[in-house]
């Protein structure tokens, strides 16, 4: 195997291993929100309200959203789609860290950073076209 093909092959890997988990996470987070949405309907009455969210909740719920457009947009840009991820997983634990005085790395903002790597790091191995 030839240097070429083993970056291309490299490239393809970490694609699919970054479209993969990026739809286990995104479908992590739907899960956790039809559930949240479900118990926050059944404790209320069935009434639907607007939960008051703090300004780092947010702060780090427009986090999660641009971890989410990025690991969806992933499917077809890898570049904007990876700096997404790792900003908006960055940006979440510093929010989150700020909050809390202290450190405070979360899981899966971890993941998204790692989707977001494996994205860039694909789109450099990737071959250009020459137009």
């Amino acid at each position: 195997m030839d240097n070429k093909s083993a970056r291309q092959t490299t490239g393809m890997v970490l694609r699919w291993a970054a479209r993969v988990v990026g739809v286990l996470m995104v479908g992590l987070f739907l899960f956790m929100l039809i559930g949240e949405s479900v118990s926050a309907l059944i404790a209320n009455g069935w009434k639907p309200s607007i939960p008051a969210l703090t300004t780092a909740e947010t702060l780090e719920f427009l986090a999660v959203i641009v971890m989410i457009a990025g690991a969806v947009i992933g499917w077809r840009r890898e570049k904007p789609a990876g700096c997404m991820c790792i900003g908006g997983g960055v940006f979440f634990i510093l929010v989150e860290s700020i909050d809390e005085g202290r450190f405070n790395p979360i899981w899966f903002s971890f993941a998204f950073v790692l989707i977001g790597i494996f994205f860039l790091i694909a789109d450099w191995l990737s071959p250009r076209s020459v137009e």
